[in-house]
């Protein structure tokens, strides 16, 4: 008997939160010459981000933590009954133990500097 419950799904679908559409874009490909497992969703904001988390499921979010309005903690914060067993990685480059504290508060699954 297999267990599919430890196996990943056929197509992760993965949704990329951050103001850069370079870095979005910089993002979705690396995970593109990953393999064909990958569906990823761009979102240039933690609004838009929101919307869609109400539209659709997602396996994972990548989130930017620094981002103009609402940065990536509020949004992890709104999102967390939209997220359901959705994985949420905070991706930084600033360095904050504030904001790494805060993240495991709320039970990122990871903070990547």
């Amino acid at each position: 008997m297999v267990d599919t419950e430890s196996q990943p799904p056929s197509s992760w679908r993965i949704l990329v939160v951050h103001d850069s559409e370079h870095d979005r874009r910089f993002i979705c490909r690396a995970l593109a010459k990953a393999g064909e497992l990958y569906e990823t969703v761009e979102c240039p904001d933690g609004p838009s981000a929101l919307e869609r988390l109400e539209r659709e499921n997602f396996d994972l979010v990548l989130v930017d933590l620094n981002m103009p309005g609402m940065d990536g903690l509020g949004l992890i914060r709104q999102a967390q009954p939209r997220l359901g067993d959705a994985g949420v990685i905070i991706l930084t480059g600033a360095r904050s133990f504030e904001a790494a504290a805060e993240a495991v508060r709320l039970q990122v699954t990871d903070y990547i500097l």
